[in-house]
């Protein structure tokens, strides 16, 4: 296979099956996937963040990442879109699937909310290029997750593509104290779909 560099972009499908039955839910739910994309883009950018508090849900911040995520398609259902992302940012999307893939019940106030659709994961991302998308998966597949900390989760990840030779000579660096920030993010995505994490 072709090894993948940093500065493609690939069309990513994103589908979140979740049942959403307001704009408002919906809306939070898309920034948050966002936050995500602006997240990975501005940790790999930087070698020391100041602090870890990034503002990655706010409007002036998450515009000059916009296009991290360029929708190309999208769909009615829970939520389906197919968007362009760099390669950075596709895997990070990729490690969404599998670390949301079993945590589906959610304790709210001492009640269980069940995730809508027991068939599907509540988070499912597929690249466009079938190649791609089969080294990825091996590579993810083998990272131990932890569910009790996505920050070492995260870390596990990134080192294992950069360990596997997929991106050739290159890795995905970050900010010494960036997975910080995008563990935040993640949580609070799935705080907001309704994964217990």
């Amino acid at each position: 296979m072709k090894k993948i560099t940093l500065d493609e972009r690939f069309d990513v499908e994103i589908r979140l099956n979740e049942k959403f039955d307001s704009i408002y839910s919906l809306c939070y739910a898309l920034i948050d996937l966002q936050a995500v994309a602006n997240s990975t883009a501005y940790i790999t950018s930087k070698k020391e963040l100041k602090n870890e508090k990034v503002p990655t849900t706010v409007r002036s911040f998450g515009k000059k990442y916009k296009d991290e995520l360029k929708l190309k398609k999208f769909s009615e259902g829970s939520f389906i879109a197919t968007v362009a992302a760099g390669v950075a940012t596709g895997i990070i999307l990729k490690f969404l699937d599998k670390y949301f893939d079993s945590s589906q019940t959610r304790h709210i106030h001492n009640h269980v909310h069940i995730h809508n659709d027991e068939q599907r994961p509540p988070i499912e991302v597929k690249f466009n290029n079938p190649q791609v998308e089969q080294h990825i998966n091996e590579v993810l597949d083998s990272v131990e997750i932890d569910r009790e900390n996505v920050e070492v989760s995260l870390e596990r990840a990134i080192g294992a593509i950069n360990e596997s030779g997929i991106l050739g000579q290159q890795h995905i660096v970050y900010a010494s104290n960036g997975l910080t920030v995008l563990a935040h993010d993640i949580e609070r995505l799935g705080r907001n779909i309704n994964i217990s994490i």
